[in-house]
């Protein structure tokens, strides 16, 4: 779970959870926080991971072809105590084969859906689900949030931008759980997982 509070506060935060765990947390990264942003909160760990990948259920295979990818719902405060709008965008990234380059583009941007939020009151987004067009390539998830100015639903006042690190595997036909994705880059909603 992250919320965005400031960053002296968040790289406080970070650097002590980095002296108390020998292991890296799963959670959403953010790469980028621009302007005024209120706070939020993104479910992105073990428990609770950001995202759900479906697989077709192809019987008697021991591997299964990925179908689709689901964004769990998600919600952000505004930065204001008055409702201000508030937005959101996810986009897809793709790492296909061979899958050890490690590069990753980007083939879907979402349209921005935009909600009315302040800091007591949350806009909620999602769930969000995407198609993927291959079954032999990797992916990834990207957020972004835009905050708007007062009395404006165009004008960007702030923004952030990060990368959903934990996946949760599923079958599309059985609803047999798979395991977990990996932290990091490139492991993200790696398909081809086998049921457990």
């Amino acid at each position: 779970m992250v919320r965005h509070i400031h960053r002296s506060v968040v790289l406080a935060a970070m650097l002590l959870s980095l002296m108390l765990t020998a292991q890296p947390a799963v959670a959403f990264i953010e790469k980028q926080n621009t302007g005024k942003t209120g706070f939020y909160t993104i479910n992105d760990e073990f428990a609770s991971p950001g995202a759900v990948c479906k697989y077709v259920d192809k019987s008697g295979a021991q591997n299964d072809r990925i179908d689709k990818v689901t964004v769990r719902q998600f919600h952000t405060h505004g930065w204001y105590p008055t409702k201000t709008w508030v937005g959101y965008r996810y986009i897809i990234q793709e790492n296909r084969p061979p899958i050890a380059d490690k590069k990753f583009v980007t083939i879907f941007k979402s349209g921005i859906v935009k909600k009315q939020a302040n800091q007591t009151q949350v806009a909620f987004f999602g769930p969000s689900t995407y198609k993927v067009p291959r079954n032999t390539s990797r992916y990834r998830v990207q957020i972004v949030l835009f905050f708007y100015k007062k009395g404006s639903k165009t004008n960007v006042e702030g923004k952030v931008k990060g990368q959903i690190e934990a996946y949760r595997h599923t079958l599309g036909t059985s609803g047999n759980t798979y395991v977990l994705g990996n932290q990091g880059d490139p492991q993200s909603c790696r398909p081809n997982y086998h049921g457990i």
